[in-house]
């Protein structure tokens, strides 16, 4: 009832008048549109007239410029996350108790890898944290091998008993392939010119093996054939074997 509220138009407008760059009054703009279309589809109101409680609204603003201004200073433009865990049980919002995720934030999480629940009890993921995570995310899980460079950590407000409530972020960069696993396609040739083989070692180095081998062979009825092995990492298998 009594508590003042901010329309998403107003902070917004904050937003566009605020001292950012253009990439940082960009995504901050696109993270309350999310969060006003979310909240718009959940009380079937236009976006623009939706409202926040002020408390609420300048947490979130500062929640989210505060992210994309600090992406911007590290100079991250790849933020590769796991599939987000969604916590479990009930919490009390303003229009009662209701079961996470919050239907606000389950539209967020839409196109989202999600995961176990992990320890938690309640929220593990917000509507302003799922926002966040749709615009920073490019997309992928971390895959293949990383160094990192830097962790850090965050600490949140509440404090559980039985788990750290901290945010971590690893800054990391991808360390070669070198001594990883590898893929053997291989074939046997019968009745094929010597001549050709250079070319499809070419080809076959191109399409991104790593190693190609080749050893005649007796084949049926005495004839020469050849076999050939390319060694493929994971992510070049299959152009490899279109290749072949």
């Amino acid at each position: 009832g009594g508590h003042p509220h901010r329309h998403v138009g107003d902070l917004l407008e904050m937003i566009a008048a605020a001292d950012l760059s253009p990439a940082v009054r960009e995504r901050a703009t696109a993270a309350f549109r999310l969060l006003a279309e979310a909240e718009g589809r959940v009380h079937g109101v236009a976006p623009d007239k939706v409202a926040l409680h002020e408390v609420g609204a300048y947490d979130a603003l500062i929640d989210i410029v505060g992210a994309f201004e600090g992406f911007e200073r590290l100079g991250i433009a790849d933020v590769a996350i796991r599939p987000v865990a969604l916590g479990s049980g009930w919490v009390r919002a303003a229009h009662g108790v209701m079961a996470v995720p919050t239907p606000a934030t389950a539209v967020l999480l839409e196109g989202l890898a999600v995961a176990p629940n992990g320890p938690v009890k309640g929220e593990a993921i917000t509507p302003t944290g799922a926002a966040l995570l749709r615009i920073l995310s490019t997309g992928f899980e971390p895959t293949g091998n990383w160094r990192a460079i830097r962790t850090g950590f965050g600490a949140g407000g509440r404090n559980p008993d039985h788990y750290a409530n901290t945010l971590r972020l690893v800054i990391a960069e991808p360390v070669g392939e070198d001594a990883t696993e590898v893929t053997v396609v291989a074939t046997d040739l019968d009745d094929f010119s010597p001549e050709y083989l250079e070319p499809l070692r070419e080809a076959l180095t191109v399409a991104g093996a790593v190693d190609v081998q080749t050893w005649p062979t007796q084949m049926k009825k005495g004839r020469i054939g050849f076999r050939v092995e390319a060694l493929a990492p994971p992510d070049r298998v299959e152009s490899v074997t279109r290749a072949f």
